[in-house]
C-alpha cells in the first residue's frame, strides 16, 4: 500500500516509517526534524495548507496516517493562529482531498479533548478540553469527520517508548533524567492510559486493512499516573526508584495545566481488536526488551 505518514520526524511517525518501510510503499514528510531512514522523504510545512493539495496530488497516497501536530503549550500562547493552522486546518485539507480522491485518513487526536474529569471517559462522552492544545485536537476532529465521516480519528493517550532521533516520548525523558542522576520530578495527579508507540503501530496497521471508522479511544488499558507509570518503567530498567520526586502539579507552576483525570473507557477499542489489549507492562516489554 502506498502510505503517507505526516510528521515522520517525530515519535510516532518516525516509528511507523521505520515499522512499515519494508512492508509499504512509503512517503514520509517532515518538516524541520529530518527523517532518519532511507525512504522517500518530502519537507513541507503544513501551515502552508494552499501546498498541501498539490503535494497529495504528486504522491498519490491510498491512505494518509496524519501524526503531525503543534502540541508545545508554549507555541499556543506565541503564535495561536500557525498553530490552528497546523493542528486545524492542514488536517481539514487533507481530509477534504481523501473524500475528492476516495483516499483513507488515520488522524491522530487527542485524549486532551476530555474535561479531565475521569474515570472512564467514552467516546460519546462530554468533550471539554481545558487548554488550547486539546481545544485544537477537538477542532481538528470536527473538521475532518466533516469532511470525510468515515475517517479513522484516534484519541490517543500519552505516548511513551524509543524514538528514532525526536519525539515526544515520555518515557525516554524520564530515562534521560534518571541516567544524568535526577532528580526525577513526577506529577502523582495526572491520570493516563499511557500507550506505548508499538502497540499503536499494531493498531494502525489493522485499521488499514480492517476499517472501523469515526471516533475511538486509543490508549494502555491501565490508568495509571504518572508517578506509577514511571515506578513500573524504572523497575523494568532496574533504574533507582529513589532518584524519583512525586508531587503535585500545585507545587509547581506549569504554563499550561495537565488535566488531571483523563482514564478513557476503552470498550470500542477492545471490542475492535478481540483479544486482549495490552497493558503497561506488555508495552514496556515491546519497548524496552531484556537485554
Amino acid at each position: 500500500m502506498r502510505l503517507l505518514v505526516t510528521g515522520a520526524g517525530g515519535l510516532l511517525g518516525g516509528r511507523l516509517c521505520r515499522a512499515w518501510a519494508e512492508k509499504h510503499e512509503l512517503c514520509a514528510l517532515v518538516h524541520t526534524s529530518p527523517c532518519k531512514l532511507d525512504i522517500d522523504s518530502r519537507r513541507l510545512d503544513l501551515r502552508d495548507t494552499d501546498a498541501i493539495p498539490a503535494l497529495l496530488e504528486e504522491v498519490q497516497p491510498e491512505a494518509v496516517i496524519h501524526c503531525a501536530a503543534e502540541a508545545r503549550p508554549a507555541e499556543f500562547a506565541r503564535e495561536p493562529k500557525g498553530a490552528r493552522l497546523l493542528n486545524v486546518d492542514a488536517p481539514a485539507a487533507i481530509a477534504a482531498w481523501c473524500r475528492r480522491r476516495d483516499r483513507r485518513l488515520v488522524h491522530c487526536s487527542s485524549d486532551t479533548v476530555y474535561p479531565g474529569e475521569g474515570p472512564l471517559r467514552g467516546e460519546h462522552s462530554r468533550t471539554a478540553p481545558a487548554n488550547a492544545y486539546g481545544a485544537s485536537k477537538l477542532a481538528s476532529e470536527q473538521a475532518v469527520l466533516q469532511a470525510l465521516p468515515e475517517a479513522e480519528v484516534l484519541r490517543l493517550s500519552l505516548l511513551y517508548g524509543e524514538p528514532l532521533s525526536q519525539g515526544n516520548s515520555f518515557s525516554r525523558w524520564l530515562i534521560d533524567r534518571a541516567q544524568a542522576g535526577g532528580p526525577v520530578p513526577v506529577f502523582h495527579d495526572n491520570l493516563r492510559n499511557m500507550l506505548a508507540v508499538s502497540q499503536l503501530e499494531a493498531l494502525i496497521e489493522r485499521l488499514l486493512e480492517i476499517p472501523l471508522g469515526g471516533v475511538t479511544n486509543v490508549g494502555g488499558r491501565e490508568g495509571l499516573s504518572r508517578e506509577a507509570f514511571a515506578r513500573r518503567l524504572f523497575e523494568r530498567l532496574d533504574l533507582d526508584p529513589g532518584l524519583l520526586r512525586p508531587g503535585s502539579q500545585d507545587d509547581v507552576e506549569l504554563p499550561v495545566p495537565l488535566p488531571r483525570d483523563l482514564r478513557m473507557d476503552l470498550s470500542r477499542l477492545e471490542d475492535y481488536w478481540d483479544g486482549e489489549w495490552p497493558g503497561v507492562d506488555a508495552g514496556l516489554a515491546a519497548e524496552y526488551p531484556a537485554a
